[in-house]
């Protein structure tokens, strides 16, 4: 309510979903990945690299999700308001037909989680891409960035 309106008035933009790409990486992505699921009618896609889905979909021990709950969101409740998984069976089908959604995972203590979400993904016939890879240094610099802005920025009509 208040960040979309000022960039849109400040800055050259497309003033519909469609101009609205979101991208990010551990927390940022699940923001990303989240506020696409909680508004498919605001932003058109999202890119979400080693988001740190573990806290989700595993693997954790109970106790560290409990622990990572109260922290990241405050409560149960709250995280279920944020939680990718129910937000997919929630939400997905207003998605639609074509993918406005891509999972970059990497090898490591997140990867099992990461495949569960596609996995979940592919359960609920939500169309999105998915790439997993070999670890990279868990930073914006590690060379994942490109191949997210050519799926945000992708012409359909050119493939």
């Amino acid at each position: 309510q208040t960040v979309i309106p000022f960039i849109d008035n400040n800055f050259p933009t497309l003033k519909t979903a469609k101009g609205r790409l979101l991208i990010g990486f551990s927390k940022s992505g699940w923001g990303a990945l989240s506020l696409l699921l909680r508004n498919p009618d605001k932003f058109h896609k999202a890119a979400g690299w080693d988001i740190g889905i573990r806290v989700d979909m595993g693997p954790i021990s109970d106790e560290e999700r409990s622990e990572k709950i109260e922290r990241l969101f405050g409560s149960a409740a709250n995280f279920e308001k944020y939680r990718i998984s129910t937000l997919l069976k929630k939400q997905g089908d207003l998605l639609g037909k074509k993918p406005r959604l891509f999972y970059y995972n990497t090898e490591g203590k997140r990867a099992l989680g990461g495949a569960k979400i596609h996995r979940l993904m592919v359960d609920l016939e939500i169309p999105h891409y998915y790439l997993y890879e070999t670890k990279r240094p868990h930073r914006w610099d590690s060379g994942w960035i490109p191949k997210a802005i050519e799926f945000l920025i992708e012409n359909p009509t050119n493939k």
